[in-house]
């Protein structure tokens, strides 16, 4: 832990003397000077995982994609780290599978046997047992994350994300409204063709 907390201190040092460090600058320096090992979209060091996000403006949420589920899940048994580069400093989020809402984007396939789809900065928890998901909470957040079962959290993210989807409900309209639908084309045919309409229509013309 103190290894992760002295590479997030470098890394917020290094925004600090650098205002236009964007997210490829600081990658660069996660690799060459800090000497994290990337893992396609990820950062390894000892015993954690960066993973970098940019938002530029006064934005302060973030909805970016950040990484698939089934890829987080190599990486959730230690503390796996968003950190976001912003235009004048850096933020940092745990996100391991305790902290995530739902999984936002391509999760319709989602089962507890059937890991899809990715979440988003959005997805993930800013506030949790009334400790805000903040750097100097790390600690303190991945110890109650390492007391949940793995499996519990997959079950929690599934029934959630597919609760979400459920809302939508596919539209299915009784015979009456079948009908209506299909004579709306002659209704609105017979409408622009009526006396009431052509009276209408010439007081708005004039």
């Amino acid at each position: 832990m103190n290894e992760l907390l002295h590479t997030l201190d470098q890394i917020s040092k290094y925004k600090q003397q650098d205002k236009t460090a964007n997210k490829s600058a600081i990658e660069n320096y996660a690799t060459r000077q800090l000497k994290l090992e990337k893992r396609r979209s990820v950062y390894k060091g000892k015993g954690f995982a960066l993973r970098f996000s940019e938002v530029r403006g006064k934005t302060k949420g973030f909805s970016n994609v950040v990484l698939s589920l089934s890829a987080l899940l190599e990486y959730d048994s230690f503390p796996f780290v968003v950190c976001v580069i912003r235009d004048n400093g850096t933020d940092f989020l745990l996100a391991n599978t305790t902290f995530l809402k739902k999984i936002s984007h391509s999760s319709h396939r989602l089962r507890v046997d059937n890991i899809k789809g990715s979440f988003l900065g959005h997805d993930i928890i800013t506030t949790y047992n009334d400790l805000q998901n903040i750097k100097s909470n790390i600690p303190q957040l991945f110890a109650l994350h390492s007391k949940i079962n793995l499996q519990q959290n997959i079950k929690r993210l599934v029934e959630a994300t597919t609760s979400i989807k459920a809302i939508g409900n596919i539209f299915e309209p009784t015979p009456l409204q079948i009908r209506n639908i299909l004579q709306a084309p002659s209704l609105f045919v017979s409408t622009l063709q009526s006396d009431e309409y052509r009276a209408l229509e010439k007081d708005f013309l004039k």
